[in-house]
């Protein structure tokens, strides 16, 4: 009787230990539901509401300019990029009075109204709001793939000229305009005093045709007249680029083994310019530089290398 009783009483604490384990394994079960739920929840938030606080080990959180297509910049300064880093713009200390979300969305061309259908942009930015009062100018920095522009012989990126679409549609040159090459990147900044559309093209040089005036005794005192046509993007009396004018052609001409002379000229609505130089020799003479100079007095550097030379013969 006392042994079978011993074996009850074993058989209770197994039984008491069996549901101990039970309880114990639902209230883990539990928790670890709820601990699932409060990951979603916070993955949830991170999304679409308050953003956790990145951790150290987030790659993140080591620069705090990511981009974004809507970036805050303070009255302290700050700096906004979009997604693509195509566009970056520099807000300097005061430049604006308080907290400001600044949007960049690109335009693809095909999207442009009829009266700038034919400006020919390499990129097409809009930077907002366009109403944010500027308390001081802003830089805006436009990365473009080297490979994808034309290039001079020397490694310049050619005739960039950067833009912003003013309220009247009338599209204005920037100040403070600087390119620089990066190898497979090259970069184009200029300042401005108000946000928009802002737009970045590239002049060319289509081609060149030479003239000659001379007497029967030889070259001496001829002129060499150059016509250069240039891509029309900027010049054409249906888009109105401001200031409007006068935009000037700044070219030089080489003889081959000789000297060179420049000549200026300026810059017809229809791209053309015609310039002239004085010769005294027989020879081969080509275009070594050419520099498109703004109503701004920026000076865009053109390539030339592609153009054939003219032989000058008695």
């Amino acid at each position: 009787m006392g042994k079978r009783m011993v074996a009850n009483r074993g058989g209770l604490r197994v039984l008491g230990m069996l549901a101990a384990l039970a309880l114990g394994l639902g209230a883990c079960s539990d928790g670890g539901a709820e601990q699932a739920t409060d990951a979603a929840d916070a993955t949830d938030a991170g999304t679409y509401g308050k953003a956790p606080a990145p951790s150290s080990a987030d790659p993140a959180a080591a620069e705090p300019d990511v981009p974004q297509t809507a970036v805050p910049v303070h009255p302290e300064g700050g700096t906004a990029r979009d997604p693509s880093r195509t566009v970056r713009v520099d807000v300097p200390a005061g430049g604006v009075a308080s907290e400001t979300a600044l949007t960049l969305v690109r335009v693809d061309a095909d999207a442009w109204d009829d009266a700038t259908a034919g400006l020919d942009p390499v990129a097409v930015y809009d930077v907002g709001p366009e109403d944010t009062p500027l308390q001081a100018p802003v830089r805006v920095s436009f990365t473009l793939p080297t490979a994808e522009l034309e290039m001079t012989s020397s490694g310049q990126a050619a005739g960039l000229v950067p833009l912003r679409r003013a309220a009247d549609a009338s599209w204005q040159l920037l100040e403070g305009v600087g390119v620089e090459v990066r190898d497979a990147q090259t970069v184009v900044a200029a300042d401005t005093n108000e946000l928009g559309r802002f737009a970045v093209v590239q002049v060319k040089v289509r081609s060149v045709n030479y003239g000659l005036e001379h007497d029967a005794f030889g070259a001496a005192n001829a002129k060499l007249s150059a016509t250069v046509q240039l891509t029309d993007v900027l010049f054409s009396t249906q888009r109105t680029v401001n200031p409007a004018g006068p935009w000037v052609l700044r070219a030089t001409l080489g003889l081959a083994g000789g000297e060179s002379q420049q000549a200026t000229a300026p810059v017809e609505p229809n791209g053309v310019a015609t310039l002239e130089f004085g010769i005294d020799y027989f020879g081969t003479y080509h275009l070594e530089q050419a520099e498109l100079i703004a109503p701004t007095g920026q000076v865009h550097v053109l390539k030339v290398e592609h153009l054939d030379p003219v032989e000058v013969t008695a």
